[in-house]
Order: structure tokens, then sequence, then C-alpha cells
């Protein structure tokens, strides 16, 4: 998993990733924090400098060959969360949905 803060918004390419959301997110107590599913893993805190409405876009790939159940090194199911203070024109909204598992998560039901 890769977390990235940026001071403004980033150009960032969907190439890469097969489902890609971007999220605003308001955070008045400026405690933004990264929790993998299940809760196992890494727990990432302290992302953002400070309270604030930001813009969280998360990229993944591999969930369709991921197996919850087992644990691959590397692993296949990758993901990248790009963070920066929300713009008056940032929205909930899917970028790119190709793969079977995004279908069924999608923002867009």
């Amino acid at each position: 998993m890769q977390i990235e803060y940026h001071d403004e918004r980033p150009v960032l390419g969907l190439d890469g990733w097969e489902d890609v959301d971007l999220i605003v997110v308001d955070c008045p107590e400026g405690d933004l924090c990264v929790l993998p599913l299940g809760g196992g893993g890494d727990f990432f805190d302290e992302i953002v400098p400070g309270p604030g409405t930001y813009a969280v876009r998360c990229a993944a790939r591999g969930r369709d060959a991921a197996d919850i159940e087992v644990s691959e090194d590397p692993p296949l199911e990758l993901y990248r969360f790009d963070i920066w203070p929300a713009a008056p024109d940032d929205s909930n909204r899917t970028l790119k949905q190709t793969s079977e598992c995004g279908r069924g998560v999608s923002l867009n039901k």
C-alpha cells in the first residue's frame, strides 16, 4: 500500500490501475487514517497536516486475482492513496472501473 500527501491536486494517470475512485472527506480534527480491510496490516495515521476537507484518490489493482484468505508475497492486491486539499469541484466519483470486484463495490450504485 502506498500513501502520498500532496499540497495541491496532482496530475495522476490511470494507467496500470484497474479501479480508481475519488472521495471527498471532511476531517475536522485532522485525524485522517488508512486501515487495511479486515484490520490486518499496517495502520497509517498523521497523513494530513491538520483539519480540513481532503480529496482522496484510491487506485487498486489485483483485487480479482487476490484470495483474501491467502497471504501472497509479493501481494497480488495493491492500493495507492493520493490525498490533497479538496477543491470546490472535487466530488465523490468513480474515475475508472474494470475489475469484477470494483463493479461489486462501485460508488455509482
